[in-house]
């Protein structure tokens, strides 16, 4: 049951990881919009 544990707080930690690498992302790409619509 303990490894199950630990299973599921790893998925939480990817999950985690994922969802600030995809606001990384729309803030990047929301930055190169802005610097294109400059021109």
């Amino acid at each position: 049951n303990f490894g199950k544990d630990i299973w599921m707080i790893g998925i939480a930690i990817s999950l985690l990881m994922l969802s600030q690498a995809a606001i990384g992302f729309a803030n990047a790409f929301r930055i190169i919009k802005k610097a294109n619509r400059k021109d």
